[in-house]
């Protein structure tokens, strides 16, 4: 008897493990159906879905988001050419960003928005805008996902808002990194002055000046560079300017400058600039450290002095030997 009550119990436990475990089962079963279920019903909305993911939360502003998002897609399209890139800049940048834009690519000798030349199909796809604070994002896309050279793109942007419209007042360079922030570049209402009182003083002051410029967003930036030469280079100095320039814009790149030694100067490099005197009287070795390079950016300048005024009278660097 006993060892039939014992058959019994057995039986009855052996059933409540296997409908436990059919139970569990079950349930595996039904997570899984729900999960297609969902996936299902979300297809029908896929491109509202996939325009969720490329946005990473916070949002602060959900224009400038759109207008990032837009705007990218714009320049990530392997169908895009220049007149349809310089449409984007003309609707989505201000004013001193769409001329800065080209400085900045050209002296990196890459598109300064992407930070490549060109792009795969697919790099789309990878866009996402993520919001940093204080009208900062960081704008990050994947470059030939998958395959044997990937590269993930993290680009800080500053967006403004101008007449009721966002727009992009500042791409941080790729020599810069990630950095991001309003003291990337000169927030100054005054400048500095040109001290005539003798030649080290005026070299010291007017690169101080002529690089505060550069580090500040202005629209007509390149008219008031024009302006601080033609007060302090004479007519010799002036034209061997002009005639690197030209060298350059035959080639592809405008806007080369001779007094620095590129096509754009960073605020945050004026930290690093230096006037030395060289052993030749009334000459001077002006330079300046960047990430890009490993050694100094310098210049060599004479100077002279005339009707009771100091003048840059010859500019020499490394590239003169190319144009000059």
């Amino acid at each position: 008897m006993v060892r039939v009550k014992i058959f019994f119990l057995l039986i009855i436990t052996l059933s409540v493990i296997s409908y436990g475990g059919e139970k569990s089962k079950k349930n595996i079963t039904d997570s899984s159906q729900k999960e297609v279920a969902l996936n299902e019903s979300s297809s029908e909305n896929n491109i509202k879905l996939q325009e969720k993911e490329t946005i990473d939360t916070p949002i602060a502003n959900s224009k400038a988001v759109a207008m990032l998002k837009k705007f990218y897609s714009g320049y990530l399209s392997p169908s895009s050419r220049r007149e349809q890139i310089l449409k984007l800049h003309t609707e989505y940048m201000t004013e001193a960003m769409q001329n800065k834009i080209w400085r900045m690519g050209a002296n990196t000798d890459i598109n300064a928005v992407i930070r490549a030349q060109d792009v795969p199909e697919d790099s789309c796809e990878t866009l996402k805008i993520k919001e940093l604070g204080n009208d900062w994002y960081m704008v990050k896309y994947t470059f030939g996902k998958g395959g044997e050279y990937e590269q993930q793109y993290n680009i800080p942007v500053k967006v403004v808002k101008e007449n009721d419209r966002c727009l992009i007042a500042y791409i941080t360079p790729q020599y810069e990194g990630q950095m991001y922030g309003d003291s990337l570049w000169c927030h100054a209402s005054t400048f500095p002055t040109v001290d005539h009182s003798e030649p080290f003083a005026f070299v010291k002051s007017f690169y101080e000046l002529y690089t505060a410029k550069y580090g500040c967003l202005i629209p007509n930036l390149q008219q008031e560079l024009a302006a601080l030469r033609t007060e302090n280079l004479t007519s010799k100095a002036q034209e061997l300017f002009n005639k690197a320039e030209e060298s350059n814009r035959l080639d592809g790149y405008k806007e080369y400058d001779l007094l620095i030694r590129g096509f754009d100067f960073e605020y945050l490099w004026r930290s690093s600039l230096k006037v030395r005197p060289l052993d030749k009287a009334n000459t001077y070795r002006v330079g300046y450290k960047t990430p890009q390079y490993a050694e100094m950016r310098e210049v060599t300048v004479e100077v002279i002095k005339k009707d009771g005024k100091y003048y840059i009278n010859d500019i020499q660097n490394e590239d003169s030997k190319y144009f000059l």
